[in-house]
């Protein structure tokens, strides 16, 4: 069990910031062992999640907490069990790509394969059709989202998030650390949660998902900088030379 008890570890700032690729502040957790140096790690990233919440009362909190793993039904944990699989034979792919590319891209297409059936299954499973899915502010240490009505400050939630594409599940224990009513006189309000209970198993998910997510913004920024650089270029060669 992995948990946080610092009012920052959602990662937010006090102006609920979320850039791509910035860090939260440093804290400091006894009960998870996890460094400061480690916590930087949690980058903050928007993303777009299917999410759901419940307020529990204290009685609720604490019986989850003892409760926690919380059993998943068969089909609703193949998601998470196939990207946990997945990292760990992270290292053995890297080696099998640096001696035979060719069966290294073999078994790429295979594991696309079971990949696709994984979420067929879990979209089955968790009936996620009736699943709200809106825009976060996201860390592997809490979120921020927008909601119509006010939460409590301290309040504890019972999350469930619904990550994509890979369709893994992510329960949490969770503590309102922030709640506040949106900018620009628009309706509902801004809600920051730290996450205080969370599987180790599930953080590691959530982690290597920012993680997917960042890495595949930078290469599309730096590809689109490739191709602006190389409109340039062709714009330069192709106009007259002046005599």
């Amino acid at each position: 069990m992995a948990t946080v008890n610092d009012r920052d570890a959602s990662g937010m700032s006090g102006q609920d910031e979320c850039r791509p690729g910035s860090t939260p502040r440093e804290v400091r957790s006894a009960r998870t062992g996890i460094s400061a140096a480690e916590r930087r790690r949690y980058f903050r990233i928007k993303d777009q999640v299917a999410l759901k919440y419940r307020v529990i009362s204290e009685q609720e909190y604490a019986d989850a907490v003892e409760g926690m793993p919380e059993p998943r039904p068969g089909l609703m944990s193949l998601a998470n069990n196939f990207a946990a699989s997945t990292r760990q034979i992270a290292p053995t792919v890297r080696r099998i790509r640096e001696l035979h590319p060719e069966i290294c891209r073999y078994l790429g297409m295979v594991n696309e394969k079971l990949d696709m059936l994984a979420r067929a299954f879990s979209i089955a499973e968790s009936e996620m059709a009736g699943w709200p899915t809106q825009r976060i502010c996201l860390s592997a240490g809490g979120l921020s989202f927008d909601a119509q009505s006010s939460l409590p400050d301290r309040a504890r939630l019972k999350i469930t998030l619904v990550l994509f594409p890979s369709l893994v599940h992510i329960i949490a224990l969770a503590t309102v650390v922030r709640c506040r009513p949106r900018c620009n006189d628009e309706v509902g309000h801004r809600i920051a949660v730290e996450f205080t209970d969370i599987t180790e198993e599930d953080r590691e998910l959530l982690i290597q998902h920012i993680v997917q997510r960042e890495s595949r913004r930078l290469r599309a920024r730096r590809l689109e900088a490739q191709q602006a650089s190389a409109v340039c270029s062709n714009t330069e060669a192709s106009q007259p030379q002046s005599s």
